[in-house]
């Protein structure tokens, strides 16, 4: 079974900041292999990766799969675990993971080409970026899959359908949720040139959902507690999180949410900061980024309640994601924020669309291109309901566009 530890060391860091990631761009035909197999030179390899990492475009995406083989080469120059601790364990992995996980063709054909080069904790990060691609965009998934089902590691390891990302490590009624999940979305996509791969993938989701061990109390409705606004009390409220955490299904965050007050309470009864501790933890996070980030109403609803909560740092968590799906739901995040824009959280810190996730700390022109990405987002949305948010939104990403150094 594929449900298995990530190491230690990444879980603070690194899943937080893939799943608060996360518009599509267009797919194209996939790149024609320019290197040979025989060597990889990392020398060379590095410097493209800086170029991608400081300016996402499809181009240096690109640049990027030309000096990077296909298929593991037999000779390598350069020390390869330092370059994918650069590549991989390291906050820029958030940029990569991002255009990925928004829908841009190249920038996924990289993370199946870094499969080549990575074990242990490298093919972990990689394999939970790619499930988290295949629930998010599943069509995209099976494209890229479609070039490389041939592929050696492929042929050595399956197809990448099934790996869990950290914070479902402690939680397999969660994991069994999300490979459910995978599944209704590899059935959403019905173009018959997928279809024999389709159904291979999904032999090996549902086997593996028969190897995932569930408590007969990891699951199911949970009663609820109802609190008054004026009162928050953490030691009602944390054990529905754990209720949600462990299998995050939309009524467990429909009872979140009836337990987490949508006005500042008068009153706080626990540590707030402890609860937040364990809200935004590795183990957990995760979960709720990635059921936001796929289009759960519910769960992005629970992250603009946890600003109502708190406004100091401990809903930066909160605030990045929900830039993330700026870009990648742009609908859902205008029909949420309507329902929250009289709040003080938002009267105070503007409309969230333009909080900059650490990947592009000292990198400005990424995190400019990022914005712009949201922008185009924002503007694909055209329900008159929103027209007025919408224009708000807009001008907030451009006066943050206008404030970055070039």
């Amino acid at each position: 079974m594929r449900f298995r530890l990530i190491r230690q060391k990444l879980g603070p860091f690194v899943w937080p900041l893939v799943l608060g990631i996360l518009g599509c761009l267009p797919a194209g035909s996939m790149l024609a292999h320019t290197q040979h197999n025989q060597v990889l030179d990392w020398n060379e390899v590095l410097p493209a990766f800086e170029r991608y990492f400081n300016y996402p475009s499809p181009e240096n995406a690109k640049a990027v799969l030309a000096v990077l083989p296909r298929e593991k080469p037999d000779k390598l120059v350069g020390n390869t675990g330092q370059a994918l601790e650069y590549i991989i364990n390291s906050r820029e992995f958030g940029i990569l993971a991002s255009e990925a996980l928004a829908g841009e063709r190249y920038s996924a054909e990289i993370l199946f080409r870094l499969r080549n080069f990575s074990d242990g904790w490298a093919s972990e990060v990689v394999d939970g970026t790619l499930g988290a691609i295949l629930r998010i965009n599943p069509k995209l998934f099976l494209e890229v899959l479609f070039e490389y089902q041939d592929a050696s590691f492929i042929k050595r390891g399956g197809y990448p359908v099934a790996y869990p990302n950290y914070s479902y490590n402690n939680h397999p009624s969660a994991f069994k949720y999300e490979l459910g999940k995978r599944i209704e979305a590899l059935e959403r996509v019905d173009d018959p040139k997928y279809d024999k791969l389709k159904q291979a993938c999904l032999r090996e989701l549902r086997k593996e959902i028969n190897l995932v061990i569930l408590s007969n109390r990891s699951a199911g409705s949970l009663p609820v507690h109802k609190q008054s606004n004026l009162v928050l009390d953490w030691s009602g409220v944390l054990p529905v999180f754990e209720r949600y955490f462990n299998y995050p299904a939309p009524e467990n965050a429909k009872a979140v949410l009836s337990v987490l007050p949508r006005v500042r309470p008068d009153k706080v009864v626990g540590d707030t900061g402890q609860a937040f501790d364990y809200i935004n933890s590795a183990e957990t996070y995760g979960i709720l980024a990635l059921e936001a980030q796929a289009g759960d109403r519910y769960s992005t609803d629970i992250l603009f309640r946890l600003l109502i909560i708190s406004d100091g740092p401990e809903t930066m968590w909160a605030k990045k994601t929900l830039g993330s799906i700026v870009r990648l739901k742009p609908r859902l995040f205008l029909e949420v924020l309507f329902e929250y824009k009289d709040t003080s959280p938002i009267k105070k810190a503007g409309y969230l669309v333009a909080y900059q996730k650490d990947a592009y700390i000292n990198r400005p022109s990424a995190f400019r291109y990022e914005l712009g990405k949201r922008t185009e987002a924002l503007e694909s949305v055209d329900d008159p309901k929103y027209a007025e948010l919408k224009q708000a939104c807009l001008r907030e990403l451009q006066d943050a566009i206008k404030r970055l150094p070039r």
